[in-house]
């Protein structure tokens, strides 16, 4: 492998400014040579000159990549050694405490205790990294210098020089990473050096991405389509009766669930090989994190076992079974999935996503009702923004509670009017709890900063979500008491929320969540300076299909009105169209946030872990 292609997989990418600039260089070094005068047309000392001077350009230039690569690092060190003695001190409050106060407090303080060693020992390879990484570049750049110019001044400038530096030449990171090891050995895992090691050391994405699960995959893969297939085709033969409607309603919404997860599968793809650190954003563990192939698989193993429910529902008549026990069967499958107790199918990130989803819950509750308790989280914010596009869903899944809820004959469907019509107060409710909590997040972030912009002004777009949907829920409850319900009141004054909410969000979204429509910007028009996806096109498309997709729905106003398409399949279309557009967001979204830990240079978790008896008294680690 070329070193360009080596250095570029290998980087920390929030500290991506901070290595040597190897390609440039290198391309200097070729024009230079291109460019020297012919000793045919030239007299030697022409070519001597040229060749010094440029000598002269070329060494000034590495004198500035290592007063760089020496100041960055000679601060991270300072830095990590200020975390290591604040560990240290954190460890030893902390078995004070185990010996005389709390034992399920110290408890619950030694496994953070436990995850900030491992961050801050995830930390010390990165330093290491970083430090092989740029003396290789000199190595390999110093080397091309002398080949080209036919000259050994380069390898002098590099023992002269790079191998004295601070970067290279310090045996301190070495130490931490000893130090570090022993620590956690001898007092966190009881001498167990095996179990410390697996708990410090992150193993790379090959080793966790093998042939099985390639395999799996792929199996998946097939069985999905095979069944799929089966499935249409099931449909087709059944000529549309009562019961396939109602299927319909109980099956869209673990459907969508689906697509959202494949998709964000395939949003990790794209966030991993842009250089994108989701790792971080996300807050998740670098040693237990799915990557995208896992992700996929949970998506085809599932949609798998939906078409197998759905199968079943459409031929239990073959089999005697009552058919509206299959949906049922498959949401409890669903549930058991997420919350099963035993340590198979990725419980650590099925945990995470609970533990977030009942943070959502308590900002909900706490954060706005009551005075907020706990800040609010990269992962918290991202992961409500999901729910946003998440209603439909959202709103089946209530159908389906009140359904299974409300009909005794699992044979046939009774009047399903109810779960709608006569459940709209809760159904607008349901409809309104993902503005809820992101406006509860915003409210509460605004409580940290008391920045009124951009927080206050994010709160007032998920108003207007809230009240688009209230508006929603008013003009489905006075729509039987219209004759036509495109002239009434509550349709326009629907209408006109539902406008207000569309161009909010679309100016949000392309000026404050990805940070176009920068003024300042001097290379690229309409967008920002920095950018990370390799083609500029992509971001102009972003902004066409945002739009396009934010105001769809007044088209589906029109062909609903025109009976060119029924209302259910117009809700399906623009469920999908909705989280498609959320799966265009999130590579964006991601990308600017990215960038804010980029002129942080924040690459590790931020553990809070206390520094004393005091359980006031915390820092972030």
């Amino acid at each position: 492998m070329k070193f360009k292609k080596q250095l570029a997989a290998k980087i920390t990418p929030e500290w991506k400014k901070q290595y040597i600039n190897y390609q440039e260089m290198k391309e200097m070094l070729v024009k230079a040579v291109k460019e020297a005068p012919s000793p045919e047309t030239a007299s030697p000392d022409m070519v001597i000159q040229y060749f010094t001077s440029f000598d002269q350009l070329f060494f000034s230039l590495c004198e500035e990549e290592l007063m760089k690569i020496n100041a960055f690092y000679g601060d991270q060190l300072v830095e990590a050694t200020t975390r290591y003695e604040t560990l240290r001190s954190a460890l030893k409050a902390t078995l004070e405490m185990t010996n005389h106060k709390n034992k399920s407090t110290s408890s619950k303080q030694l496994q953070r205790l436990n995850e900030a060693f491992s961050e801050f020992y995830y930390l010390l390879n990165l330093l290491q990294s970083y430090r092989d990484l740029n003396y290789a570049g000199f190595v390999k750049l110093l080397a091309k210098h002398d080949i080209l110019l036919s000259v050994e001044s380069g390898s002098a400038w590099r023992v002269e020089r790079v191998d004295r530096a601070q970067f290279y030449s310090s045996e301190q990171v070495e130490k931490l990473i000893q130090d570090t090891e022993a620590t956690v050995t001898d007092v966190l895992t009881g001498n167990d050096r095996r179990r410390a090691v697996q708990m410090l050391k992150v193993p790379s994405d090959n080793q966790r991405q093998g042939f099985w699960l390639a395999f799996r995959i792929g199996m998946f893969a097939a069985s999905f389509v095979l069944l799929s297939t089966a499935v249409v085709l099931s449909i087709l033969s059944c000529n549309g009766n009562d019961n396939l409607q109602v299927a319909f309603k109980l099956y869209r919404g673990p459907l969508l669930t689906l697509q959202l997860l494949f998709l964000f599968g395939i949003n990790v793809y794209g966030w991993r090989i842009a250089g994108v650190n989701y790792v971080l954003l996300f807050e998740l563990d670098p040693r237990r994190h799915l990557t995208e192939k896992h992700i996929v698989e949970i998506a085809l193993m599932l949609g798998v076992m939906w078409n197998l429910s759905l199968l079943a529902f459409l031929r239990s008549p073959i089999f005697n079974i009552p058919p509206y026990v299959h949906p049922l069967a498959f949401f409890v499958f669903l549930l058991m999935f997420i919350v099963n107790p035993v340590n198979v199918l990725y419980r650590d990130t099925r945990y995470w996503f609970i533990n977030i989803v009942v943070s959502l819950i308590q900002q909900w509750m706490f954060r706005v009702l009551t005075a907020p308790i706990t800040c609010v989280n990269c992962s918290d914010f991202l992961l409500g923004d999901q729910l946003i596009s998440f209603v439909t869903p959202f709103l089946d899944y209530h159908f389906l509670i009140c359904f299974y809820a409300s009909n005794d004959n699992w044979w046939t469907a009774s009047n399903t009017t109810y779960c709608t019509k006569g459940c709209l107060i809760t159904r607008t409710i349901v409809s309104l709890l993902p503005g809820w909590f992101r406006f509860a997040q915003c409210v509460r972030r605004y409580r940290d900063t008391k920045a009124a912009i951009p927080h206050l002004a994010n709160a007032g777009k998920y108003f207007t979500i809230i009240m688009a949907w209230i508006m929603a829920g008013l003009r489905e409850g006075f729509e039987d008491q219209l004759k036509n319900i495109w002239q009434g009141p509550w349709f326009w004054i629907w209408f006109t929320s539902n406008f207000i909410m569309a161009t909010y969000c679309f100016f949000w979204d392309i000026k404050m969540d990805c940070g176009f429509w920068d003024s300042n910007a001097k290379r690229n028009k309409l967008l920002r300076d920095e950018l990370i996806y390799p083609s500029i096109s992509l971001y102009y498309l972003f902004m066409v299909q945002d739009f396009i997709l934010r105001y769809i729905w007044i088209l589906s106003l029109i062909l609903n009105k025109n009976g060119i398409v029924t209302s259910e399949s117009l809700t399906s279309i623009m469920a999908s169209l909705e989280i498609f557009r959320r799966f265009i967001w999130n590579f964006f979204r991601m990308e600017y946030e990215h960038l804010g830990n980029l002129s942080k240079l924040r690459a590790v978790r931020d553990i809070p872990v206390k520094t004393a008896k005091d359980s006031n008294n915390k820092i972030q680690i």
